[in-house]
């Protein structure tokens, strides 16, 4: 049996660990040879709770790329310290990630994932190697649509109806729903906002709407709510 997957061990929930996991109990083999103790997990009780689990099952546990026998307290003292290594390693690439975003927002970038109206392009002025955002007209027109409309006294789901009757689709290609609407109102993007975790910064994107529009657009929702 090969079990692979193109997720990181920094996620629990993969298809191909979650399949090696549903064969161990179904008695499909007796040993789990492993590249590396980072790939089962970087998150040092998961890694421990794997191994005790296939420990309990009657099936030996094995890296190619470090040497241990879990059976003897050396062994697990080996495997802890890798596991504790591979977890550390998790959380400093985490926190840098979390630095870079925050920088990347202040700088007036909006991070990445698909948002109607715009599209991201690489930036050039961007040392990271990262990219801005940049109008799609059609998809534009359609957010101020939205905006209008619920100027106008119309809910998320009248909105939705007309938008679907009118063949408008959302940026992942699919029909509107009122979720989708609700985030579209309350994303500060439209107004050329760079936001990270609460706080906003200005934006280097042309915004779609007004600030009054949005202001407005807020306070209405506020007061449905």
């Amino acid at each position: 049996y090969v079990f692979s997957d193109v997720a990181s061990g920094m996620n629990e929930d993969r298809k191909g660990f979650n399949a090696l996991l549903r064969d161990a109990k179904g008695g499909c083999f007796g040993e789990v040879l492993i590249w590396t103790v980072s790939r089962v997990s970087r998150k040092l009780s998961y890694l421990l709770e794997v191994v005790e689990e296939l420990k309990s099952l009657g099936i030996t546990f094995r890296s190619l790329s470090e040497q241990f026998d879990i059976t003897t307290p050396i062994g697990q003292f080996a495997l802890t310290m890798m596991g504790a290594v591979a977890q550390m390693q998790r959380e400093s690439w985490m926190e840098s990630s979390h630095i870079g975003m925050e920088k990347r927002a202040k700088s007036g970038r909006c991070g990445g994932g698909m948002m109607l109206g715009y599209q991201m392009v690489p930036d050039a002025e961007d040392s990271r190697g990262g990219g801005k955002l940049v109008i799609v007209p059609d998809e534009a027109e359609t957010v101020r649509t939205i905006f209008s409309m619920y100027l106008d006294g119309l809910g998320y789901k009248a909105i939705v109806n007309r938008l679907n009757d009118d063949g408008k689709l959302g940026k992942n290609g699919r029909p509107f729903s009122s979720n989708a609407i609700k985030c579209i109102l309350g994303n500060a993007a439209y107004i050329g906002k760079a936001r990270f975790g609460n706080e906003y910064y200005e934006g280097i994107h042309e915004p779609l709407v007004s600030k009054e529009v949005w202001e407005v657009v807020q306070e209405r929702i506020k007061s449905c709510s």
